[in-house]
């Protein structure tokens, strides 16, 4: 059956009204970040230092823009400039370079 102007059947949800389905799912998600709140800082002291590391390293391309590489070139002089930024590999530290590290980012407060 072909849409006819007027028909009110089937309309689906009015403009501006809440999606009840996600509205709940938003309070659920909520209540859950609220009691991990609670117990984060606790479980990370509990962590090993080198997976304290690891997690700390992952959170960081939510707080950091990442660095991208630039290439440059330049056809009339036959210069290529290439610029990376590569990521430092931390599975190479021992467990005393990997105190040290952690002690700076308890000082920063991360």
């Amino acid at each position: 059956m072909a849409f006819e102007i007027g028909n009110k059947h089937g309309t689906g949800r009015p403009a501006g009204s809440p999606n009840k389905t996600t509205t709940k799912t938003k309070e659920y998600l909520l209540a859950i970040s609220a009691e991990l709140e609670n117990t984060l800082l606790d479980d990370l002291q509990e962590l090993h230092p080198l997976d304290r590391v690891k997690i700390w390293l992952s959170l960081q391309e939510y707080l950091l823009p990442k660095l991208s590489r630039q290439q440059i070139e330049n056809s009339d002089n036959d210069i290529n400039i290439t610029i990376s930024h590569p990521q430092p590999d931390y599975s190479k530290l021992n467990i005393e370079e990997l105190k040290t590290l952690e002690r700076l980012l308890a000082k920063t407060g991360i």
